[in-house]
Parts: structure tokens; sequence; C-alpha cells
């Protein structure tokens, strides 16, 4: 057995790590201090706004080209004179700074807008491309064009919008000390309605009253959203109030600034809140968390508050919901309507006069002068920062994870992933101990972020993933802009790794999960049958199926295979040995059943050969962990045996069915002490104690102590068993003393003396009395043992080693007096160990505290000798202070000196890496311990061929890890028996001098030459390898003179034969070339005179069919039909769906009480909150299929096509849920590929509806005569009528691969009872007579819609080619038959001429043939079984039975032709029908012609939600576009153009459809990949096409916006248009059969919800469901 330890990699690409990226970023560093920062996002240009100074800069910070550093200051100023400045006017001028207020970008215009200082705020125009460049400037303009505060200290924030007269600026600032008062205004930026450039845009008196002028005021952040400006900033009402935080909001077009409404903005913990804001950003993030993890898309406000205390500074940041501000702001508005008394309201505008309401600019009512609240919206921290300010924050969306970066005064800035509370999970330093300012600003990308700080500007990336070697770090990061990229091996964006959106391909960093091999299956498995290894790996990652995949164990890979989740791993070739301890191999070592069953390994007990062996599929061996099933003997009696009786022992037997064992009932069996049965000794669980009375005990004393049944037998002189002595005697003879250890000892005494003999008692107690020398001797009771010793004395040790433990030898005289447990041996005080006593005395020193001699003392017994002459001394401690190497290989006593210990490390367990190892080095008793590693073993690649030459006298070895333990001295190499020395040892290469002469190989072998050749082996500790052979280059002696005439005649001989070989087969080669040659170009000249009559003949034609189809009329469905047929024909009842007959199966007498039901479940389906949980519901649901999901959607489009507002309300809501989903998932290209849910299926509905117009006025021309011109080409070739193939078709699978000959003929047709008028109609001599039958009616009805045409079944048709008639049809009694096969009918089988009358009457049953058959289908159950029938081609693999197989192949080859030949035709038919193509084409797909609003509306919504979820992908939106329209309508409508048009389309024209709906679909596919078959004819078309597409795309975006009123009013005119008409109570019907078949889920769904319980919908529909299903209750 063995533990297999497997490893994976994908070697489909390459791993790839890099290190720590330094951060060297791009900077700028101005001369004066930095106050704006802003961002050209078309262009990348940066733009500085500082002290005096102006900078353009490139995106990465480097200076403009052609741009300089433009000055603003210093100038003359005074902040009380009004400018221009003159130095007689305003004497105190001096010059002063000019602080940059408001630098503004006006994208629409192409300028800029710089405001500064100086001159009381006065504002500049210059040019976006050349800051430099001035393009407008007045300082004469008095007081209206004061725009900034002149105060340095105040700040002044801007917003440069449109409105209906123009470009504007709405501008907030605070009241400095020399301002105009001026806080909000709106000023503009054109000339025109009698006002400058930079002017107010309202009155300024009333702006100026909307503040008292005791306030002050520092506004932080302005913008816009929708129909309002947002002003957010601090005021102070009074010196030494509280501070208060504010947002106020205003409607941009409200002149008098009466609709302006102010309210608090409230960041506050339990402790309080956080007073004043330092900095806030508004934005539209994709995702963003909420308190109960739902999923919002608003607008939110990201705003850093602090809180002073008593030399405390606390920081907080919270976040605001823009919808909740807005709610709140009209709570309060109508609380102040309400007259609340709280006094919460304050206005500032000084009156009471009071104004009735009034509806103002933005749709709501409001009071006629600006409106404030003391009671405002408060939110909790997210995140707390204690010491340091926060001062500057923005936020961006990656992976649907709002990521928000936040400024510090310490210089850094904090990267937070935002959630409750929010994660700060990276602190970056920019510069120490400088604030990082207000504007914080992300690139156009929204990958590099724009940092400033009191005089530089850094741009630095948004993310690093890169420096994230490994998967743990990459995780470990929680960085939501990184994820570990599988197949590519490194932490990366999304975007980076090309297989991010395939499952598990990119493993997200905040989610926390790398790749891991979680188990394997088997755990082991036997060495004797390996086998494969099951890995499961999670998360495992979708691979594609040319992905790679390999196994490692130890050096050897092997391919492996993915088998669903699993990875299958085939075992190694060669198996290493078993590490001790792990693992035995089957069979070796396990002789026993209960061993082998009840083994760790993989084993079984093989009953019939008595062996353990490996797991097989036999079932009558005993498996792994079933021991109890082993046959067994147990419960022995008697368990006592003595060994000179025959005795009889009974077993109880266990699992012995198996063997045959004579008269044993399986019960009792009188044995022995084993059973073998067939020389198989069976199992025992028996503990039989077999005893002998004799066996030691030679005197009674030790008989009589036994523990058995003994007893002394005095005739025998024995101890015997019981039952064998007659005589036994219980009083033993009297004691003998037969030896006395030791013999001699100190006369002061005290050694331990041993008395040995018999009969020295049975227990302790019967030792009365010892005299030695007439001495009492103290008697030891606790090491007396019966009749063998008594024990006078015990021995006192004491072992404690601490350093210690050298072997300290003492000689002598007499030492060997008394025994070891009588000597001691002292150091001064401390004991030495004696380990030996004799001649001399061995002891093992025991620690001592101090250093120098000390004395020795050696005690026999009570006798102490301390030693004159030579004393022992204790030295330090020996120091360990350098270990080299510090690591060894896996697979490597000592030598010692003075300074230095050498030792071989020993080997160890497999993965040695994962081992934290130590060494520990005993000197004496002194142990010193290091830390050691242990490294993998090196690696050798074995030689090419077995064989390796020498170059320039040295052997080169490859490997790898060669020098990571190993030092060159410590290596060893070997050519055969002789050493290699090595020169040179690195990580991957070997190399060594080898002997001058060729050594003989170790292992010689005498018929092998190449064997014979020395080994080159390399032994590196304890392990060697052998890489091959050497081989010496010999020397020849042959002379020069001999060799060359020996080379070149061979040479020159080859030469000249293979030059003539070569002439002979080119001329042969050539004959065979001009006989090809010939052969292709008859063929070609063949296939053109074919294609030229071909293209000829179609060509005529296209004329007459061109005025044929503009003469037809075009028959479109009404709206009723063609909603019937798209929503409900494709259902499983088809024409029979009850929405398309439009019956109600309910009875008479309670339709009333059922359609008053259906009204009120109506009314519960237009409760937005019911719908949305009844929707989820279902879709919860596992049995609610993919089908009944479709058929739901378009029930509930019914049902609601009376509110298609409400309808795309729901639509709108669901379908904002779904892309969440796809979004979050990272796989947003698969969104809206298949209608697998209930609102793709609604948009395929709304689209449906939404188009019908369009396609009714424009598109559906275009279609139809498309339709027409395939039908036409079709019909005009022969058809066969049971393969369904056609000589003319764009399908090739139904091309007709036979040369069919054929005739047109025109046949004068009158139609019985409707006249004698005939009329000609253009049919083929080989069509059937139903095929004729269609032509006939086509062309007699052509001006009546298809539904109104009579069927071919249902008319006769009847020839007269003279004085009688002649009834035609399929199949009759004059059908040809060969055999099985009976051929259709066709007018040349009745040899019908060109000119014939026919005549069509409807059917009488007189008229019915005899042989008449139906459809081709129904031919097939009407003929007898064995009949087969054909029309034009008979199937070439169906043969008669009676020839013979050879025979029939020649036949195939004969009737045969090339099939290639005929794919011409499908070009010809693309040529004639492709002026059609491209006219359907282009009346959908050019947004020049008319582009319905429903597609510009949802169009304008993909875009809208690709940019909240920060999707730049073009092709992403492509594929949106693509999905929802052109494959979600236009391609069903293609397929089947019976949905819009009374028409019929036939098996072979649809085939037809499907190339040029597969055309379509590949046009509008953006990405580049293999055309698909069939779109091969189109492939140059589809090319082009594809550009039109995107054109198309990108024209719609170009389009005036379609708004939600005017697409609301456009749906609320076809609801009126077109509701009536439809079977809306069977809709609602059929909807409540799904309400009734999960009524229960339904129920607690709506329980749970909150807002459905507010509104009782539970209650409401239970007595709908009452009503409707006729049951009372008590509701």
């Amino acid at each position: 057995m063995a533990v297999w330890i497997w490893t994976l990699s994908i070697l489909s690409y390459s791993c790839v790590t890099c290190g720590l990226k330094s951060k060297n970023w791009d900077s700028f560093q101005s001369k004066t201090e930095l106050s704006h920062l802003t961002v050209n996002h078309e262009t990348g240009t940066v733009y500085l706004g500082a002290l005096n100074t102006l900078y353009q800069l490139t995106k990465d910070l480097k200076p403009y080209p052609s741009v300089e550093e433009v000055s603003t200051g210093p100038h003359l100023d005074n902040k009380k004179c009004t400018p221009p400045i003159d130095e007689n006017q305003c004497t105190e001028a001096k010059m002063t700074d000019n602080y940059n207020k408001i630098l503004l970008l006006d994208m629409q215009e192409r300028k800029i807008v710089v405001c500064g200082s100086l001159f009381k705020g006065i504002c500049s125009i210059r040019e976006l491309e050349n800051i430099a460049n001035t393009t407008y400037y007045e300082n004469g303009s008095g007081e209206k064009s004061f725009v900034a505060s002149n105060d340095e200290n105040v700040i002044t924030v801007g917003l440069i919008t449109s409105l209906k007269r123009g470009r504007m600026m709405f501008v907030g600032k605070g009241n400095g000390l020399n301002d105009n008062g001026v806080i909000i205004s709106t000023r503009q930026l054109f000339n025109g309605d009698n006002r400058e450039i930079f002017e107010l845009y309202a009155d300024h008196a009333a702006i100026k009253s909307a503040y008292p002028s005791a306030s002050s005021q520092q506004f932080l952040y302005v913008f816009e959203n929708n129909k309002f400006v947002y002003f957010i900033f601090n005021q102070n009402n009074n010196p030494g109030t509280i501070n208060r935080t504010l947002i106020g909001r205003l409607c941009k077009d409200d002149e008098s600034y009466h609709s302006y409404f102010e309210m608090d903005l409230e960041c506050q913990d339990g402790s309080g809140p956080y007073n004043q804001s330092n900095a806030i950003y508004a934005s539209i993030p994709v995702q963003i968390p909420g308190q109960d993890n739902e999923i919002l898309s608003d607008t939110i406000l990201i705003g850093l508050f602090r809180r002073m205390g008593k030399g405390s500074l606390e920081c907080a940041m919270c976040r605001f919901s823009l919808k909740a501000i807005n709610e709140k702001m009209e709570q309060n508005r109508e609380k102040c309507y309400m007259k609340d008394d709280r006094d919460v309201f304050y206005k500032p505008f000084r009156t009471e006069q009071y104004y009735h309401l009034q509806t103002f600019p933005c749709g709501s009512e409001h009071l006629p002068y600006p409106l404030g609240s003391k009671e405002g919206i408060s939110a909790e921290p997210l995140l707390k920062k204690d010491g340091i300010n926060l001062t500057a924050v923005t936020f961006t969306v990656e992976n649907g994870k709002t990521v928000v970066f936040v400024g510090t005064s310490d210089g850094r800035i904090l990267k937070v992933a935002l959630s409750n509370p929010a994660k700060e999970y990276a602190s970056i330093l920019i510069e120490k101990n400088k604030p990082i300012q207000r504007d914080l600003v992300l690139d156009a990308t929204h990958e590099n972020l724009y940092v400033m700080t009191t005089n530089k500007v850094f741009r630095l990336p948004v993310q690093e993933c890169a420096s994230y070697s490994s998967c743990n770090q990459c995780i470990q990061a929680q960085d939501p802009y990184c994820g570990w990229c599988v197949t590519e091996g490194k932490c990366t964006r999304k975007k980076d790794c090309e297989r991010s959106a395939r499952a598990k391909n990119w493993l997200w960093s905040p989610e926390g999960v790398c790749l891991n091999i979680t188990s394997a299956n088997p755990q082991n498995m036997s060495r004797r049958a390996p086998g494969k290894v099951e890995l499961t790996i999670t998360p495992l990652p979708d691979l594609n199926e040319d992905d790679q995949i390999w196994c490692h164990f130890g050096n050897m890979v092997h391919q492996a295979e993915l088998q669903g989740e699993a990875i299958i791993c085939q075992p190694p070739d060669e198996i290493p040995p078993t590490p001790k301890g792990q693992g035995k191999e089957t069979g070796a070592y396990i002789s026993m059943c209960f061993s082998c069953a009840s083994s760790r390994w993989n084993c079984q007990w093989d009953r019939e050969n008595h062996i353990c062996e490996d797991v097989s599929p036999d079932q009558d061996a005993i498996k792994q962990n079933m021991e109890e099933e082993c046959p067994h003997f147990l419960n022995p009696s008697p368990e006592i045996i003595p060994m000179e009786v025959s005795t009889k022992v009974f077993f109880e037997g266990k699992n012995l069915d198996h063997y045959q064992i004579p008269n044993v009932g399986n019960e009792t069996l009188p044995l022995k002490l084993f059973i073998k049965i067939d020389k198989v000794m069976i199992d025992s669980k028996l503990i039989v104690t077999l005893y002998s009375c004799s066996y030691g005990r030679d005197d009674c004393s030790l008989c009589l102590a036994a523990q058995y049944e003994c007893v002394w037998c005095d005739a025998r002189k024995s101890c015997v068993y019981k039952k064998r002595c007659l005589s036994a005697t219980e009083t033993c003879p009297p004691p003998v003393i037969t030896q006395i250890e030791p013999k001699n000892g100190p006369l002061s005494g005290g050694i331990l003396l041993t008395i040995m003999g018999s009969n020295l008692g049975i227990t302790a107690m019967d030792v009365k009395n010892i005299m030695v020398a007439d001495t009492p001797c103290i008697f030891r009771e606790e090491f007396y043992s019966v009749s063998t010793n008594k024990s006078l004395s015990i021995p006192y040790f004491l072992t404690c080693p601490q350093a210690g433990g050298t072997i300290l030898t003492i000689s002598g005289t007499n030492l060997d007096t008394g025994s070891i447990q009588d000597v001691k041996v002292y150091l001064d005080h401390e004991p030495c160990r004696v380990i030996k006593f004799g001649q001399e005395i061995v002891c093992v020193t025991g620690p001592n505290n101090r250093e120098g001699p000390v004395s020795v003392t050696v005690q026999h017994g009570g006798t102490r000798k301390t030693i004159q002459n030579e004393q022992f001394t204790y030295t330090e401690n020996p120091t360990v202070t350098k270990i080299t190497p510090e690591a060894s290989i896996r697979q490597t006593i000592s030598k010692l000196n003075d300074t230095a210990i050498v030792f071989l490390s020993p080997p160890v367990l497999e993965d040695p890496e994962n081992y934290r190892i130590a060494i520990l080095i005993k000197m004496d008793g002194h142990v010193v311990g290091r830390d050691f590693q242990y490294v993998a073993d090196p690696t050798f690649e074995n030689f090419t061929d077995g064989i390796k030459k020498q170059v320039n006298k040295l052997i080169h070895a490859k490997g790898s890890n060669l020098n990571k333990a190993m030092t060159m001295d410590e290596a060893r190499a070997f050519v055969g028996e002789e050493p290699c020395n090595i020169t040179t040892l690195t990580e991957k290469d070997l190399y060594c001098e080898p002997p001058e002469e060729q050594p003989p190989p170790k292992r010689r072998q005498k018929r092998d030459t190449v064997n014979n050749l020395p080994e080159f082996i390399v032994k590196f500790g304890f392990k060697e390898w052998v890489l091959g052979r050497v081989e010496y280059t010999q020397v020849s002696d042959i002379p020069l003179s001999l060799i060359l005439p020996l080379v070149i005649i061979p040479m020159v001989a080859i030469i000249f034969i293979s030059i003539y070989c070569y002439r002979r087969k080119s001329q042969q080669a050539e004959r065979e070339y001009e006989k090809i040659k010939s052969q292709l170009e008859g063929l070609e000249e063949s296939v053109r005179d074919r294609c030229k009559k071909e293209f000829t003949d179609l060509m005529i034609e296209m004329e007459d069919q061109t005025n044929d189809i503009n003469e037809a009329r075009i028959p479109v469905l009404d709206y009723k039909t063609y909603t019937d047929r798209v929503f409900f024909l494709p259902s499983k009842d088809g024409e029979k769906d009850v929405m398309i007959t439009g019956k109600l199966d309910i009875p008479e007498a309670r339709r009333s009480t059922v359609e008053q039901a259906l009204n009120q479940f109506s009314n519960l389906l237009n409760s937005k909150s019911f719908l949305i949980t009844f929707i989820h519901t279902l879709e919860n649901q596992r049995e609610f299929s993919a089908r009944a999901k479709v058929y739901f959607a378009s029930l509930l489009t019914v049902a609601l096509h009376g509110k298609l507002e409400y309808y795309t309300d729901i639509m709108r809501t669901l379908f904002l849920e779904l892309m969440e989903q796809y979004v979050v998932a990272k796989n947003p290209k698969l969104m809206l590929r298949r209608s697998e849910t209930v609102v793709e299926r609604m948009l395929s509905n709304w689209m449906s509806i939404c188009l019908y117009q369009y396609l009714k006025d424009n598109a559906g021309e275009p279609l139809y005569k498309l339709f027409k011109a395939i039908k036409h080409q079709v019909e005009k070739g022969p058809v066969d009528a049971v393969q369904m193939k056609a000589k003319y078709t764009l399908n090739d699978t139904g091309l007709l691969g036979d040369d069919v000959e054929y005739s047109q003929l025109t046949v004068n047709v009158i139609v019985q009872d409707e006249g004698t008028e005939s009329v000609p109609v253009k049919v083929l001599n080989c069509d059937t007579i139903s095929q004729v039958k269609e032509k006939i009616i086509d062309q007699v009805y052509r001006n009546l819609p298809y539904s109104q045409w009579p069927k071919s079944d249902s008319v006769v048709l009847e020839w007269r080619p003279g004085s009688t008639a002649q009834i035609l049809s399929d199949l009759d009694l004059t059908s040809q038959r060969d055999g099985r096969w009976k051929r259709i009918n066709t007018l040349m089988h009745y040899n019908v001429r060109d000119g014939a009358t026919l005549i069509l009457s409807k059917m009488g049953i007189s008229q019915q043939p005899e042989d008449h058959q139906d459809l081709p289908g129904e031919r097939h159950a009407l003929l007898e079984e064995e009949n087969k029938i054909w029309h034009l081609v008979r199937p070439v693999d169906e043969v008669d039975e009676g020839k013979s197989k050879r025979g029939s192949m020649k036949e195939k080859e004969r009737t045969k032709a090339i099939t290639e030949i005929y794919l011409t035709r499908l070009l010809s038919v693309k040529g004639t029908l492709q002026q059609f193509v491209d006219n359907f084409f282009h009346s959908v797909l050019d947004s020049n012609h008319v582009v319905p609003p429903a597609v510009k509306y949802f169009f304008d919504f993909l875009d809208e939600q690709a940019e909240k979820h920060d999707i730049k992908d073009e092709d992403t939106i492509h594929i949106w576009k693509t999905n929802s329209l052109p494959l979600r309508f236009w391609v069903n409508i293609l397929k089947n153009p019976h949905f819009i048009f009374d028409v019929h389309v036939h098996e072979v024209v649809d085939a037809s459809l499907s190339v040029i709906a597969q055309t379509f679909m590949d046009a509008c596919t953006r990405t580049e990949h293999k055309l698909s078959r069939v779109c091969v004819l189109f492939s140059a078309f589809c090319l082009y096409k594809r550009k039109n597409v995107e054109n198309y795309y990108k024209g719609i975006r170009q389009m005036v916006q379609v708004s939600d009123q005017d697409m609301n009013t456009h749906l609320a005119e076809i609801s009126r248009a077109h509701t009536d008409s439809l079977n809306t109570l069977v809709a609602l019907h059929q909807l409540y059969q799904y309400t009734n078949k999960y009524y229960d889920a339904i129920i607690n769904a709506l329980e749970e919800d909150p807002a459905a319980q507010k509104m009782q919908l539970a209650f409401r529909l239970q007595q709908i469901a009452a009503a409707l299903e006729n049951k009372v209750t008590d509701l």
C-alpha cells in the first residue's frame, strides 16, 4: 500500500508569476499650491488650477506639447475695490495672489471656465485644446459678473449644464467678508436675452434673500440629477453653534428659486452626529449592497464627516441614497403644507403673506419662496477613523462591487470595498504628512486615479493585481479588482483573464476561494494492483475539450482525464518504496484472516487459498472491515490445561460453514490445541494457558507457591499436577543455602547481601531471622522471591542530567567488593551514575553548576574513599556557532575535532518542505537545537538514447535543484568504476572531467556491446542516479589516403543513380499530370456550361417574378391573428390552443360569476407587488419548465395588453433583476441568449407588439417579396415529394442531387361551377398530381388569402384528352411498380401534354378514385407495410433483396452523379434571390430609414444599464442588442412568414428560409469566428452586413432619445387600438390555472412579503380562488 500525493498542472497555458512592482507613479510638481484638478475624459488631458498658475498636462502628467503654463497672478487688486482696478481710485490696491476657485470643462462647447479670487471672482473662458488662449474675459460689467468668492478661505463650486435657453453654470459659494452676498446663482454662458456671459440668469435680489446674513456657508459639492441641481454645504448659523451639513435641491428651470428646498444631511452613530462634512461625491454605481443585501440601482452620495472632541478627532464615512433624499424632501414639504407645529421649518424670505399652492417647474407643488427643514435624513457610518482627517472621496464599480477611494490628512489613499460596515482592504502612502486635496478624479477608463496633494499630482493605478504572485496572496488581498486567473496562473483583472467569462476560470479575490484538491478516491491502493485515482478539485474551472491536464507523481507525469466534476489520474509506471510505517505489501506480512480483514488497507481474505489478497469482485472473499465473518473458535473449556495429562478441550466454532468438517455441527467441538483441515489452520480467538508444574519448580517451596493446581510429590521428589500424585505433601523440607553474593565486603558493612538456595519459604513471612557472622542482617521483604534470594539492602540512584553526561572510568584494586548496587560514586556532592562494576568502575557524570576541579569519592556500602592524587574538572558547556549547510536533500557517525562536528543528514519522509525539522546535537549531557531545512531531491535527465558522448573531455548532465542543498565537494560522479571530477555544479547543470581512458562498467554484459560501455553515475548523499552510458571517441588509425577513395567513390555512384531515378520519375509524373489535367479541364468545361445555362434561365425569370410580386396584394394578418400565431402557435396544442380558439369552457350558470372573479384577478395582476411575487414564485418551482415559462409570459402579455405601460414597467423591473444576476455571475454576454425566463419571453412579445405596425408599413413588403421569390424559384424546378428535396434551393441538405429530366407545361385549367374561362397554369411534367393541384390553386386563387383557398385533398383534377374524362391521382391501379417499390403518378405518367385542359372540381364521394391517397405523409401509413413509394429519385441505399451485393454496388456507382457539380445550383439560386435578400436586410437594419420607437427606447435602456454596471466591452452591448431584436424577433419572423402573412410555407421553402435566417444571425454576430455551414453561401454578404449592423446600432444610439412619456403614449395607443380584439378573459382564466397549481407557494410568498401583507394581497387572492372554484369560504 502507499499513500498517494497528486498535483495538477494545466499545460495549455504557461504559469506566469510577477514580482512586486515598485510604486513608480507618474507625477507632476507645481511651483505653487494646487487648488483644483479636472480631466478631459475624451482626450485624457489633465488641467490644474494652482495659485497664480494654470497647467495643461497629458494623461501621464507630462507638460502638454506646445502649451506652456499660464500665469494668472499676482495682479494689482484689493478685495474691497470693484474692477477694473484703477490705482487712482483704489489707493489700497496691491499685488495680490490669485487663488483658483473654479475650473470647469464645457465639453459640449469645447471650452473651459476658469474663475479666480482676483477682481471680485470674475471668470474667463479659455480654449479646451490650449488653455493659454482666452476666448472671453470681461472685467467691466460690474457686480452682475462677480461669480466666485474673493476670499481665499471660502470655497466655490460650480456645475455646467444645458437648459432650454442654452448653456448655464450653477454656482454655490460661501459669503465672504467682501463678497456680494449671492450664495447660489445661475450664470448664463451665452450672449442673449439682453444678458452678457456670466451674468445672473435670475433676479439677484431674490437669490440674496435665500440665506440670513448672519450665517456662513462652506460649499463642498454640486451635482445634477434629472431635472434638479443639488448643493451640499456646511453651515454655521451663529458663531459658536454646532455646524450643520445641508443638502439643497433646486429645479434647474426655476428662475425664481421658489422650488429650492434644503434639509440636514447627517452622519451619526450612537455617540452622536458627525457635525461637519469634509468631502462628498455622488454617482450611480452598478450595484449597491443594501441593509438586507438587496440590489439597488440609484444615485448614491458618499460623504466624509468629522467631529471634534476635547483633544480628539473622529471621522466617518456615510452613504446616502438620492432617492431617499428626494422622498424625505417631499415628505417634509407635505408636512409644511399641513402646517406642522414642531417648528422644524424656516423660510429665509421674511414675509407673512401666504401663497396658495401652485404647480411650478419640475412637476411638484411648492411655496413661492425657498424652504428649509431642520428635520433631514441621517445615515450610520460605514467606516470610522480616529486621529486622522478624511479629506477626499470618489468611487467606482468593479465586478459589481463599489470601490471607494478615500484621501487622508496624512497623505494616504485608503481603498475601501463598500458594504456595511465598509471594509478597508488597502492603504497607499502618496506623500507623507501631505493632505490629499478634495479633487480626487478617476480617468475615463476608471483604471487610474489622479491624486492631488499640496503641490503635487500623482497618477496611480486603481489596482496592483500583478504584484500578487500566488493565488493565496491574490485572494487574501480582498481586492475587488483582482482575481486569480486559473488557466494563466496569475492574478489579474477579470477583463485581462482570457477565460474569465467561463465558470471558475477567474476566482474573485473577495470570494476567498483558491483552487484546491479536496479529496482523492481511493485514498490508498495496492502496489500490486495500482488503478486510477479520482481527484476532486474545488472549484473546478470550466475547461476546453483540448485543454490538457497532467498528474504528477514524484518525477513521473501522466496525462489526466476529466470526467464530469472529477479528474482521473493514471497510476505511475514505477511506484517508489512505501515509507516505513505507512503501508505494507498485501499478503507479505498478513497471514491471518482477522489481521487481513481489519487492516486499514483495501485487502480481502481468500477462504479457498487461506491467504490475504487485493480486493477483487470475488463474492466469496471476506472484505475489508468484515473480520467478524472470519472462521474462528472461541470460548474454550477448560481454559487451563496441564501438559502432562491428555485433556479434552471444548470450543465454540463460528463461520465454519465453508469448511467440511466431519461430524461437526458447528457447536461444541472436542479438539486439541488447534484445528487444521486440509493443511489450512483455522483462526482462533482462544486464550489457553498451557502449563507445566515441574518447569522451574525444583523444590517444594517453589511448587507450593505456584498459582496452578500443582503439588509436591514425595514419591517422585518433584512438582506435578495434583491428579498425577497420590502422596502429595503440604510441608516442605528444611531450607538449603547454596550461594551467597557478594563473597566479600567492607568491615563497616552496609552492602546488599543476596542469599540463594532452596526451600527458603513460600512467602516473606516465612523468614524469621538472618545472622551473618553472628551479626543480625536486616531482611528487606520487598526484594524477596520464593526459594531464590533475599535482598538485604536497597541501592539509591539519582539521575537528572542537564549538562554532564560524560563517561568516567575509575581504576584501582579490590573495586569488585560487594555488588553494583553497593557502589556509589560522587563528584563533590553530585552523584555519578554507575553503569559498570568490576575491576573498573564506570559511571556517567551528572550536572554541575560551577566550573573547575571536583573531588571524586567512591562508596562501598558504608565505606567512602576519596581519590587524592587526581581530580575531575568541569569545563564550560560547548557552544554551536554555525551549521553548514543549513539545508539538505531528502536522501543523505560523525567525525569530531576540537572545533567541528561532521555528520551525514539522515533520510526523511516525502515532501520534506512540509515539515519543520530541527537538529539536536547531544554532546554528553549538553543538547543544542537548531532549525534545519530539507529540500526535495534533485532530479536528473537521462541521456538521450541512453548514451552520452564526451565533448571537450567533459560530460554534461542536466537536471533541477542540483545545488539547492549539495555542494560541489559533497557531490560525486563516476564513469564506470572510476570517479569523474566535478568542475561545475549549478542549479540545472553538472559538468565533470571523465578519466582519460575508458574505464570498465560496473556491471559488465557479455553479449551486449552497448551495455559494456561504462555507466555514468551521480551520487548525492545516500541516493544514486544512473543517467546512461558514456561513449569515448575512438581515434582512427586508418590513413587519410585510404579513407578518401573509400568515401568519395560510393558517393559519386549514389549521386548518378539518384539523378537517373529522379529524371525517370519526373517524366512519369508529368505524363500522369497531363492526363489528369485533361480530365479536369473536361470536367471544368462541363460545370461551366451547366452554370451558364442555369444563370441564363434564372436571370430571364427575375423580371417576371418581380412583376408578379408587385401585382399581388400583400396578405398581412390582422393584429389578433398575428399575436395568436406569434404567442401561441408554437405551443403544444398549436392551432387548437384555447387562446387561438377563444373557447372558454365555463358552465353558463357560472359564467357571470367567473367573469367577475377574473376581472378581480385582473385587478390583482395590476398590483406590482403581487405580480412580481407571482412571477418569482412560479420561476422558483422545479416543475415550471421553460415551455411553461414561455406560455405563461404570452398569457401575461394578453392579460396586461390593456395597460402596456404597466406591462413595460414590470418587464423593466424583471429585466434589471435578470441583468444583475448575469453581471454578478460574471457572464453578461450570456444574457438574452435563450428564452429561459419569463422576462425574456415578455421581451420577445413586447417587441412583437411594438413592431407590428412597422412590419405592416415598412418591412412587410420586402419580406413578402423575398418569400414569394423563394417559393417561385423552388417551384420552377423539380421537387421530390417524398424526400422533400428540390433542384433549386439554398439549402445544401435539401438539394436534389440527381439530374432529373423534365419539361415545363402550360395547362389550361377550368374551375367547375366558376365559369368556362380557363386559367393558364405553369407546371412540370414531373410534378405529382398533388403538386399540380397546389400550383393550380395558387394561381387560380392568388388574389385571395391562403386561409380562403380550398385544400388540395378536397378537390379533384380531371383530364379530358378527348371525349372521355380521366381522374388524375397520385396513386392508382396504373401506378408503376417494381417489386416493393411503387412510384407516385406524375403528369408524364398520364402522358399529359403541353396545352392540355384540366378541370378542377370539388371532390364528391363518387369521384374518389380507388387507389386515391392523400398527402405523402399519409401514404406511408395507408400503404401496406412492405410497399415503398418514391417520386423522382429512388433512395440509393434501398436495394432489392434479389440482387447481389456486388451488383447493387455497381448499380449505385452507375446511377450516382457527382454531387459537387449540383452545388453550383446553390450559387445560381443565391444570385437570383440576392436582391430580394438585400432589400429585406436593408429595410430592417438601416437607421436612416424609419426606426421603431420601441427599438430606440430599449437600445437606450441597454446602453444606460451597461454604463451603470460599468460594462465597457462593446461586444457585450452588441450581443445584448442582437439577442433582443434581430435574433429574438426578426429571425423568428423570417423563418415563419405565416406569423405575419396569410400564407402557407412549404417544407422545401422553409429550408431556404432557414438558410437566410442563419445568414441574418451570422451578419449580426460581431465576433470574428468561422462562418456557419449554411452562411458560407453568403460569406461575402455576411462580412459586409456585419459592418452595416454596427452602423445600424451606432445610428440608433445617435438618434434623439425617446422619453418615457413618449413611449408610454405610443404604448397606450396600441392598447386602445387592439385590446378589445384579444381573448383577455381566456388569458386570465389560463393564468389562474398556474395560480391554482402553485396556490400554496404563492400564498406563502405573499404572506411573507411586507408590502403584500400591507395590501392584503393573499386575502384578495383567496377570495378570487373561492369564487372561481365555487368554494364556500369564511374569508
